[in-house]
């Protein structure tokens, strides 16, 4: 496994205000404990974006040709981990990809992972790797997800 670890430093902002976003009903609400400690400027954020080397090789492989974009928005797996203030809450099958244009980069080097090759990436908390592309796209079919044998609750 391949692992990634950001972190983030959250900004002081002007007497004590937090950013106003756009909610839809799985955010936290801003009343919320858990959106208040987020967005608190004391609070220490710690994300880990941790690839199996089959995403990894992917996203190193198909996603970084500023000529050839055919792969550029397809999602692979990763596990997601978020600290605030020393718990942590982990999350499977998060989507990931390189985003941008002229930013893509190969983010392995001699098959490890460079802090010299710094890319952007985009996650998606709500891909499923269960589109048609996942089954037609040779590339894509190591992580095609069958959901017909999980319970539904």
């Amino acid at each position: 496994m391949r692992s990634i670890l950001l972190l983030l430093v959250v900004s002081q902002f002007p007497s004590g205000e937090v950013p106003d976003p756009t909610f839809d009903e799985d955010v936290a609400l801003e009343s919320s404990n858990e959106y208040k400690q987020f967005w608190n400027n004391t609070t220490k954020l710690e994300f880990t974006i941790t690839l199996s080397q089959a995403s990894a090789d992917f996203i190193n492989n198909y996603q970084y040709d500023h000529n050839d974009s055919t792969y550029f928005d397809y999602y692979v797996p990763c596990t997601f981990a978020y600290t605030i203030n020393g718990e942590t809450t982990t999350m499977e099958e998060v989507g990931i990809r390189q985003k941008g244009n002229m930013s893509r980069r190969h983010m392995l080097v001699d098959n490890n992972f460079s802090l010299d090759s710094l890319a952007h990436y985009k996650l998606s908390f709500k891909q499923t790797f269960d589109d048609e592309e996942y089954t037609t796209i040779e590339a894509l079919r190591p992580f095609y997800k069958d959901w017909t044998d999980n319970d539904a609750g």
